[in-house]
C-alpha cells in the first residue's frame, strides 16, 4: 500500500508593495490579515497602468474568482474548476466594462491554491509567485511581459531589465 504524504499548510503571509505610485491597484484575497490556515485559494490582482479603472479590474477579476472557488469544493479542485472561475471573472469584467462605460480595463492574475495533495498555480501578467524554502526565496513564475521576453529571447540581459524604459509593458 503506498502512503500518501500530506502537504503541511501554515499561516498564509502577503507582502504588498505599491512602489511610487499614489494610486494603489492592487486586489487580494483573502484580504491582508484575514487569512487563516484554513483559507486554500490565495489571489492577487493588479490592475493594469496605462488602462483605464485598472482598480476597478482588480477588484472586479478578483471577487469573481474568490466568489467562485469559495462556492466550490476545495479537495476537487481541477482544471475545470479553475476555468469555471476564470470564465466568470471574464463575464464579470465585460459588464463591468459596459455597464460603468469604461474599456479597456485590464489586471495581472496571480493564483495559488492549495489542498492536502497538490499545488495549483496559475498567473498572467508580471505579478510573480515565489516559494520559500529553508530559508530561500525561489521565483516560479515567469513574468509575460515585453522585457521578461526580450530576456527570455537573450536580447536583453536581466541586469538591463531591471532598468529597462519599457520594463512594466
Amino acid at each position: 500500500m503506498k502512503t500518501v504524504k500530506q502537504m503541511k499548510i501554515y499561516q498564509p503571509l502577503s507582502i504588498n508593495d505599491k512602489g511610487g505610485r499614489g494610486n494603489q491597484e492592487d486586489t487580494v484575497s483573502p484580504l491582508p490579515g484575514t487569512a487563516t490556515s484554513a483559507d486554500r485559494t490565495f489571489i492577487v490582482c493588479d490592475g493594469m497602468g496605462g488602462h483605464e479603472a485598472g482598480e476597478v479590474a482588480s477588484g472586479a477579476v478578483c471577487e469573481a474568482i474568490s466568489a467562485y472557488l469559495n462556492d466550490s469544493d476545495p479537495e476537487t479542485f481541477d482544471l475545470s474548476t479553475l476555468r469555471g472561475a476564470i470564465d466568470s471573472a471574464y463575464d464579470t469584467l465585460a459588464e463591468r466594462d459596459t455597464t460603468t462605460g469604461q474599456k479597456r480595463m485590464g489586471t495581472t492574475l496571480t493564483l495559488v491554491h492549495l489542498s492536502d495533495r497538490q499545488a495549483v498555480m496559475a498567473h498572467i501578467g508580471d505579478s510573480r509567485i515565489y516559494r520559500l524554502r529553508g530559508g530561500r526565496m525561489e521565483q516560479l513564475t515567469q513574468d509575460h511581459s515585453l522585457v521578461g521576453e526580450l530576456v527570455r529571447a537573450g536580447i536583453l540581459t536581466a541586469e538591463e531589465a531591471r532598468t529597462h524604459p519599457r520594463r512594466n509593458i
